[in-house]
């Protein structure tokens, strides 16, 4: 039975990695990117998640 994880809201993202900031942690890697946070992925979720985390980091 396939199971549909869907990508993360960029709130709740936002909120990880702010809260990893301030334990003085400045980098951060992702679970399965391709899937869940490229522009490419089958999810459109996942491309607005990558433009908006582009967004929050000014790039």
């Amino acid at each position: 039975m396939p199971i549909k994880f869907l990508p993360i809201k960029f709130d709740k993202l936002r909120m990880k990695l702010e809260a990893a900031a301030r334990c003085g942690y400045d980098k951060a890697i992702t679970f399965e990117f391709s899937h869940y946070m490229s522009p490419q992925s089958a999810y459109q979720q996942a491309g607005n998640l990558y433009n908006r985390y582009r967004e929050y980091l000014d790039i």
